[in-house]
């Protein structure tokens, strides 16, 4: 972007946005704030009917094709080739990549019960399959001069929630990646940045009795945030106004790191409370 030039600092116009995990909350978010802003998206997740509603949606508002939906299971090496050369195929360049797909393991996350096969489980979903659609994208990026690719990482990469074993090790990795990948890529015009949400609320409003509400009072905006309010990092970090951002951690959370582990914590402390108010009446009641 021109030196002074403030004109368009978000228009997407001509490009091509692929956003893995889309057809519903952030996902969904980024791929329509993305569209709205003129660049032509590709919905993707495992349930392609929803995938088609999103996209029939943002074709219908626009009134000519500005979205496309592809089935992509991200666990699965074949699906994301297929989503590759099925954007290329249709529209011929891929600007920007958003890895958002979600992929939480099971099991406790107490270090002397925890099963390895978690850990591995969410290395491999979150890192080893953003890597390789990143590896699929970039040769497209590299020859086109420029590209932006964000993965939705998580705050849980950055505070050390105890319950978060492997999926904060996994969003943590992430984070570093992002990093390595704006040191190799950045030569070519290639941006590689993460976006970290706090608690989100992807359903709507949540009632004050809700744990994320109960969760999110004492930082210092007070509520969860919105898919809309993760996709307009992710709208700037696609558009000329974030050119200059590169090897990033934006951490979008209301402010709930600013104190630490404390704010992200309390969404576990309102649920541990809530068992243990639950077992004292069981118990009661027997008595």
């Amino acid at each position: 972007m021109k030196q002074g030039g403030m004109k368009n600092l978000f228009d997407l116009t001509g490009q091509v946005a692929v956003v893995t995990g889309s057809s519903q909350g952030i996902g969904r978010a980024c791929a329509e704030g993305l569209a709205a802003h003129g660049s032509k998206v590709v919905f993707s997740s495992r349930t392609l009917a929803d995938c088609e509603d999103r996209a029939k949606a943002v074709n219908d508002a626009a009134g000519e094709e500005r979205a496309i939906a592809i089935r992509c299971d991200m666990s699965v090496e074949d699906d994301v080739r297929a989503l590759v050369a099925g954007t290329l195929e249709h529209w011929g360049r891929v600007d920007t990549m958003v890895g958002n797909a979600l992929v939480s393991s099971s099991g406790t996350s107490w270090v002397e019960k925890a099963p390895l096969a978690s850990m591995t489980e969410s290395l491999v979903g979150n890192i080893t399959n953003n890597l390789l659609l990143t590896q699929l994208v970039v040769p497209t990026m590299r020859k086109q001069g420029s590209g932006s690719i964000i993965y939705t990482a998580s705050a849980a990469g950055t505070a050390a929630l105890e319950e978060h074993l492997a999926y904060g090790v996994a969003k943590a990795g992430l984070i570093h990646m992002a990093r390595i990948l704006g040191v190799q890529l950045g030569p070519y015009n290639v941006r590689v940045n993460t976006v970290s949400p706090g608690i989100v609320a992807s359903r709507g409003p949540v009632p004050a009795s809700d744990s994320r509400a109960s969760a999110t009072s004492g930082t210092p905006m007070q509520r969860p945030g919105t898919p809309d309010e993760i996709a307009g990092c992710v709208v700037w970090l696609a558009s000329p106004s974030g050119t200059f951002a590169i090897g990033q951690n934006f951490i979008v959370d209301g402010g709930q790191t600013l104190k630490g582990m404390d704010g992200v914590h309390r969404v576990f402390e309102v649920e541990r409370e809530r068992r243990r108010a639950a077992m004292a009446a069981a118990a009661e009641g027997r008595n």
